[in-house]
């Protein structure tokens, strides 16, 4: 219900971040460590969020 509530109860303690969602919050204090949990198979690239490794991946494909 907090999601449609528009109540964001979790706050990072590094910036100003706020999330509805305890996992958000997990996911989102990893980039503060540099952890990054989406990585290309094809080269080196890795990102925190797997809306950008799918754009990545797309330029493999292109010829």
């Amino acid at each position: 219900m907090l999601k449609h509530s528009g109540t964001k109860l979790f706050k990072c303690s590094e910036c100003d971040h706020k999330c509805n969602i305890k996992s958000n919050l997990k996911k989102h204090m990893l980039r503060h460590i540099g952890i990054k949990l989406f990585r290309c198979s094809e080269c080196d690239y890795d990102c925190y969020q797997k809306r950008h490794l799918t754009l990545h991946m797309a330029k493999h494909t292109k010829h």
